[in-house]
C-alpha cells in the first residue's frame, strides 16, 4: 500500500481549522483579542507553512489570506461582522480542499500521549472524522478479545476432565497404592492442576483488564462536536439577523464515537431548531424584558451507562397558538380540536411526520422534517427524546444516548432453545409468576403489578409466531421512555459484560435486534432492543389500564437503589413462595405503602435522599403503617448504626457483608408469620 503523504497534515489542518473557527468567533463576540488574536496569527501561519511542505498552494494562499484579514482586527482592535464572515469563508474552502485531499486512503488519529496514559484535561478535537474511522481498529481489537475470551472459557471447561483426572487417580491411589507410579502420578497431575487454574485466573483477569482499556480507549470525548454545533450557531442567528450566544459545558464525558457520530445530525438539528423556532429577534426579546442576545446552552452528562445532551435555550418557548394554527392549517385537527389543544399534547404534536409552524419554506425550517426526523436519528442510536417547554421562558430538549453500542451490562434470558439478552439498563426488575397469574384485558394479557396493569408479550411469540406457555414465567419488566412492558422468558441465566457485534448485512434490519454476541462456545446470541420490545408489547393492546390489582396474600415491599440487590432479593423471597414489589428510593417506596398493604418491607439505609433510617421512622408514625415489620439489609455494620436501626423501629437488621440467605429467609418468615 503506497504511503499517505498527507496523513498527518490532514490531522494538524483540522485541529487548526476548529481552533481558527472558534478563536474567531470569539472575537466576534467581543472577547478581549490580546492573547487570542496571537494564537490564531499563529495558527494561520502553522497552517501555510504546512500547506507549503505539501505543496498545496491553494491551502497556503487561503492560509496567507486569513492572516491579512487578521491584521485587521490588531489594526482596528475590534471585530467586524465582515471580516468575520470572510474569515470563516476561507476556512471553508480550506475544509473543501482537505476533504478531497487524499480521499482515498484517510487516516486514522495518531494515537496522542492522552491516549497511552491517563487522559489529559480534555480539548475540543478537531478531526472527528478521523477519530471515527480509527475505531475501525479498535473493533477489530475488541472482536480478537472477544475471541480470546471465548478461548479461554473453552479452557476453562477442559479443567473439568484434569479434575476428573485427578479423582479417578485417588480413586487409583486408595486400590493399589502399592503400584508402581501412582503417587508420582497423582503428584504431577496434582501440580498440573494447581498451576492451570493458576495461570487461568491470571489470564482470564488480564483479558478483562485489556477489554475495558480497549472500550476506554474507543471512547471520544463529547467536546469533539463542539465547534461544529458552536459554528451551526453562529451561521443560522446571522442568517436570521439573530444575537445567540452558544455555551457548552460537560466536554469530558466520553462515549462511543460510534454514538457521538450516529446523534451529530440530531445535536445540529436541534440546535439550529433552538435558533430559528426558540430564541427571539433582538427587538422581541428587549419588549419581552430579555437582553437582546439569546443562550443556548449544551450540557452533557453522564446518568449511569447513558449519556444526557441536554438543549436549552431561553427565548419564547414552544408558541401554542402557532401549533394550533398548524394543526388546523394542515388538516390534522378540526379548527374546534385545535383550538381545545394544550400544551402538552401541543408537543406531542410536534414530533408527528411532515408538522411544521413555519409557513414559509426557508433555508432553516418549514419543510417538516422537524422532530420526528430526529426521533429517527435518535432511534438509530437507541436513544430517546424528551422536550419540555415553558411559554416565554425558554425549551429543554434531552438527548439520552447509551455510552456504548458495544460493550454494555445485560441480563440474559433463556427463550424456547434459544438465549437472548436484554440491556440491563432498561430492566425494572424481575419476577416469577404462574401462567394463571395473568389477566386478559380486551383480548390481551397483561400483568398487574401494584397498581399497574401491564401489557405482557411472551418473547417466543414475537420471534417464531407461536408459543407454548410454561407453567411459570420469567417476567422481565422493560422500561422505554414513559412505558413499560412485561415480557416472558423460560428462564433467566444471570448477568453478563458482552460485547456487541453488528448484524451481518445478509440479515437486513431487525427491529428487535441491535447486534449479537458471541458465548463461551462462539455461538452467536441475539442481543434485543428495549424499544423494540417495548413498542411490540404496546402495540398489542389499546385497552384501558385498571385502576388497581388485588393479590391473595400481601407482598413484601424491597427498597433498594441497587438493581443487583432487588433482583438478588426478589429472587431468594419469589424462589420461597412469596410475591414481591420493588422500589428503587424510600420516597417511591413510601407512596407505594401509602397506595397498597404489604406484608413486609425490606429496606437498605444508604439510598440518594431519604435515607432507610427515615423510611423506617416515618412509617413507625403514621397508624396505617406502623404494624408492617421492617428490615434494614445494608452495608452500614458499625453497633452505632445497628442501634439506630433499632430505635427507629426496624424489627431486624442485616449487614450486606454477612449476608446469609438461610438466615434471611428465616428472618422474613418469622415476621410475616
Amino acid at each position: 500500500m503506497a504511503r499517505d503523504r498527507y496523513k498527518y497534515f490532514r490531522i494538524e489542518t483540522r485541529e487548526i481549522l476548529d481552533g481558527l473557527s472558534h478563536g474567531v468567533m470569539e472575537l466576534e463576540r467581543g472577547v478581549p483579542a490580546a492573547q487570542g488574536l496571537d494564537n490564531l496569527l499563529r495558527l494561520a501561519h502553522t497552517l501555510k507553512g504546512a500547506a507549503r511542505v505539501v505543496e498545496q498552494d491553494g491551502i497556503a494562499e487561503a492560509a496567507h489570506a486569513i492572516e491579512d484579514l487578521l491584521g485587521v482586527f490588531r489594526k482596528e482592535g475590534a471585530a467586524d461582522g465582515t471580516v468575520t464572515d470572510a474569515i470563516l469563508r476561507h476556512l471553508d474552502a480550506i475544509a473543501l480542499d482537505l476533504a478531497a485531499l487524499g480521499a482515498e486512503a484517510p487516516a486514522p488519529v495518531e494515537a496522542t500521549p492522552a491516549a497511552k496514559a491517563q487522559p489529559e484535561p480534555v480539548q475540543p478535537v478537531a478531526d472527528f472524522e478521523a477519530v471515527r474511522v480509527e475505531l475501525a481498529g479498535f473493533d477489530v481489537l475488541l472482536e480478537s478479545l472477544a475471541e480470546a475470551g471465548t478461548q479461554l472459557d473453552a479452557l476453562r471447561r477442559e479443567t473439568l476432565l484434569l479434575d476428573q483426572a485427578c479423582r479417578l487417580a485417588d480413586e487409583l491411589l486408595a486400590s493399589q497404592a502399592d503400584a508402581p507410579g501412582v503417587h508420582d502420578l497423582k503428584k504431577h497431575l496434582d501440580h498440573l492442576r494447581h498451576a492451570h487454574g493458576n495461570r487461568l485466573s491470571r489470564a482470564s483477569r488480564e483479558l478483562g483488564v485489556s477489554r475495558e482499556r480497549a472500550n476506554a480507549l474507543r471512547l471520544v470525548p463529547a467536546a469533539a462536536i463542539f465547534p461544529e454545533l458552536e459554528r451551526a450557531v453562529r451561521d443560522t442567528a446571522v442568517r436570521l439577523g439573530k444575537r445567540v450566544v452558544f455555551r457548552p459545558t460537560g466536554g469530558e464525558q466520553r462515549l462511543d464515537g460510534h454514538v457521538l457520530a450516529g446523534i451529530r445530525d440530531a445535536l445540529l438539528h436541534l440546535i439550529n431548531n433552538g435558533v430559528d423556532h426558540g430564541i427571539e429577534a433582538p427587538e422581541a426579546r428587549i419588549e419581552a424584558g430579555k437582553p437582546p442576545e439569546g443562550t443556548l446552552s449544551l450540557t452533557v452528562e453522564r446518568r449511569g451507562p447513558r449519556v444526557a445532551f441536554v438543549i436549552h435555550d431561553d427565548g419564547r418557548g414552544v408558541d401554542l397558538a402557532a401549533v394550533q394554527q398548524a394543526a388546523a392549517r394542515h388538516a390534522l385537527l378540526t379548527p374546534a380540536e385545535a383550538e381545545a389543544l394544550d400544551l402538552d399534547a401541543a408537543v406531542r404534536l410536534l414530533f408527528r411526520q411532515g408538522f411544521s409552524t413555519a409557513r414559509t419554506v426557508s433555508a432553516v425550517s418549514g419543510r417538516g422534517i422537524g422532530l420526528d426526523a430526529v426521533n429517527a436519528l435518535v432511534a438509530k442510536c437507541k436513544g430517546e427524546l424528551r422536550l419540555e417547554t415553558a411559554q416565554g421562558q425558554g425549551t429543554t430538549l434531552t438527548l439520552t444516548v447509551p455510552v456504548s453500542l458495544t460493550s454494555l451490562s445485560a441480563l440474559l434470558v433463556e427463550l424456547d432453545g434459544l438465549v437472548a439478552a436484554i440491556p440491563l439498563d432498561a430492566v425494572v426488575q424481575t419476577l416469577r409468576l404462574q401462567a394463571t397469574e395473568l389477566e386478559t384485558h380486551g383480548g390481551t394479557e397483561m400483568l398487574m403489578l401494584d397498581d399497574r396493569a401491564l401489557p405482557f408479550q411472551p418473547l417466543d411469540e414475537l420471534f417464531s409466531g407461536r408459543v407454548t406457555p410454561p407453567d411459570t414465567w420469567s417476567v422481565v419488566v422493560l422500561r422505554a421512555g414513559d412505558r413499560e412492558v412485561a415480557v416472558g422468558a423460560h428462564r433467566l441465566i444471570g448477568m453478563a459484560e458482552l460485547v456487541v457485534r453488528p448484524l451481518p448485512k445478509m440479515a437486513g434490519a431487525l427491529p428487535l435486534v441491535i447486534g449479537t454476541a458471541l458465548d463461551a462456545d462462539g455461538t452467536p446470541q441475539p442481543v434485543l432492543d428495549p424499544q423494540g420490545l417495548v413498542a411490540a408489547a404496546t402495540a398489542r393492546t389499546g385497552a384501558e389500564r385498571p385502576a388497581e390489582a388485588s393479590n391473595a396474600m400481601l407482598p413484601i415491599l424491597v427498597i433498594d437503589d441497587s438493581l443487583t440487590t432487588r433482583m438478588l432479593e426478589q429472587s431468594i423471597l419469589e424462589s420461597a413462595g412469596f410475591t414481591v414489589a420493588l422500589a428503587t428510593s424510600a420516597e417511591e417506596g413510601l407512596e407505594m405503602a401509602k397506595r397498597q398493604r404489604y406484608g413486609l418491607f425490606i429496606v437498605d439505609v444508604e439510598m440518594p435522599g431519604m435515607t432507610g433510617f427515615d423510611f423506617v421512622a416515618l412509617t413507625r408514625e403514621d397508624p396505617r403503617l406502623a404494624e408492617v415489620p421492617a428490615i434494614l439489609v445494608t452495608s452500614r455494620a458499625a453497633p452505632a448504626d445497628r442501634r439506630r436501626g433499632l430505635e427507629v423501629g426496624a424489627r431486624a437488621y442485616i449487614v450486606k457483608g454477612e449476608f446469609d440467605q438461610g438466615i434471611f429467609l428465616q428472618t422474613v418468615r418469622g415476621l410475616v408469620g
